[in-house]
């Protein structure tokens, strides 16, 4: 091959010189109809016919890959499992990554090196299932079979090709989906006295957070068939309970109708919970675009009130709401576990285009209203945010990176008509006049002690000063 390249590249120095040459007094000839510029350029002596039949051959076997990119379709609804983009990894990098077990194909080279401890954890649990069952081998080949079934519809959920051969991929599709059930079986039941992932709280608390990473998912149709083909002991149960109960969501049998009304398939695990928090869209959001807002401070001084709305009055953290100069935003407690989950929601929506954008909207409706520490005092004061993540700077920090590189598009913004009504609302005047007076007269109550015994002054000077100017009034002429 070497060889071939030399020769190549001594045609090619010798065409190019040749060209030098000839080229210019060619330039001259009457008969010459190039243009000028034309003329002067520099052209190879190859040709197509002269290429290396192998280069050739290797060209078509690495970037004509038809049969290979037909199988991955980012615009399929199936595709629904990706890799973070780089854009939004380099913000947050740890956001996205593992910390203790692998799931699925992604991060599949992790489980024999710095992941290897859990994977003697997945076999533990999977012989748990099989030995509730009265034929545990029986009900292991089951599994192979039904998931073999499956093994081309799981790979195309993910947006690349999975390079495992069949025994491999279906194997750690059963092994990763036995794992999640009994997982979440052991905490619904509270089967877990001596199981060492429960007993120590920080790995449960960790196997939890992997679970819900964009990279780190298997289809949730997976789950399905092997929850079928593995719950003996609780039929009438659901997977999707099992798994809302342990994320501590408040089960009920409204949320699995109103998943199940929603026509939307779940995908993944990851998806199941973007779908408990969905915002039901109001028929005019999608027309009002994306708007943006001055920060908390600025709103404050401009005669915007915040208030912490009340569970009774929302259904999801997504429901914000505005009327009459007061902005009410759900209670939100933020810490490590909620960067994790809002940047994984995020960036599973940047990456499903059959996805609301309904947490990237969140996301860059707190960005506009917080940029400095002021504007989380602001919302902490007001018990719209409890920070257990740090600083007041920190946590302003998280805001601020979460709203970085985020792509909508204007129909997505489904806050779209709550920033016009407050913007609207800043513009007029009365709000400002008021916020001035709270401002400049009433910070305490010794301010408005003030104010009043000021005003009653005020009156009686007046009183005073109207009988002294008209004393018929005054006896009763």
């Amino acid at each position: 091959m070497a060889d071939q390249i030399n020769s190549e590249a001594e045609r090619f120095e010798e065409g190019v010189g040749q060209e030098s040459q000839t080229g210019p007094s060619a330039s001259h000839n009457d008969g010459d109809t190039r243009d000028p510029e034309e003329a002067h350029r520099p052209h190879t002596a190859i040709q197509m016919e002269a290429l290396d039949p192998s280069w050739v051959s290797k060209i078509n076997e690495k970037h004509l890959v038809g049969t290979r990119t037909s199988e991955v379709s980012w615009t399929s609804i199936s595709c629904s499992i990706h890799r973070v983009p780089h854009m939004l990894r380099i913000q947050n990098e740890k956001a996205y990554d593992p910390k203790v077990i692998s799931i699925g194909p992604f991060h599949y080279k992790k489980r024999e090196g710095q992941l290897k401890f859990m994977e003697e954890h997945k076999r533990r649990y999977l012989n748990d299932i099989l030995s509730r069952n009265a034929n545990g081998q029986s009900k292991l080949e089951q599994c192979f079979v039904a998931i073999k079934e499956l093994e081309e519809k799981a790979r195309k959920c993910y947006s690349e090709v999975i390079e495992l051969d069949s025994y491999s991929f279906v194997e750690m599709m059963i092994l990763d989906g036995c794992f999640i059930i009994e997982f979440f079986r052991k905490d619904l039941v509270k089967d877990y006295e001596d199981d060492p992932i429960f007993k120590l709280g920080w790995l449960n608390r960790a196997v939890g957070f992997d679970l819900i990473m964009l990279e780190n998912q298997i289809p949730f149709f997976i789950l399905q068939r092997l929850f079928g083909l593995t719950n003996v002991s609780s039929p009438s149960s659901s997977l999707v309970e099992w798994a809302l109960n342990f994320y501590g969501h408040e089960w009920d049998l409204i949320t699995e109708e109103r998943i199940k009304n929603s026509g939307i398939n779940i995908q993944h695990l990851l998806h199941l919970l973007h779908t408990k928090h969905r915002m039901p869209t109001k028929e005019n959001q999608s027309e009002q675009g994306l708007v943006i807002i001055p920060s908390a401070s600025k709103l404050e001084e401009g005669g915007i009130q915040f208030r912490k709305r009340e569970r009774d009055k929302c259904t999801t953290v997504l429901d914000i709401n505005f009327q009459n100069g007061v902005i009410e935003i759900p209670r939100t407690q933020f810490w490590d576990q909620t960067n994790i989950e809002l940047l994984n929601y995020i960036a599973f929506e940047q990456c499903y285009c059959h996805s609301k954008k309904h947490f990237t909207t969140y996301t860059i409706f707190m960005d506009c209203l917080i940029n400095n520490i002021k504007d989380v005092e602001i919302l902490c004061r007001e018990g719209i945010i409890a920070n257990w993540l740090g600083s007041d700077e920190e946590l302003a920090a998280a805001y601020n990176k979460m709203g970085r590189e985020l792509a909508l598009c204007h129909k997505d913004f489904y806050l779209g008509g709550v920033c016009k009504d407050i913007n609207r609302y800043c513009k007029s005047a009365w709000p400002k006049l008021r916020a001035s007076l709270v401002h400049d007269y009433f910070k305490n109550p010794w301010a408005i002690i003030s104010f009043i015994a000021a005003l009653i002054l005020l009156l009686l000077t007046m009183t005073q000063t109207f009988f002294s100017s008209f004393p018929k009034f005054a006896y009763g002429k």
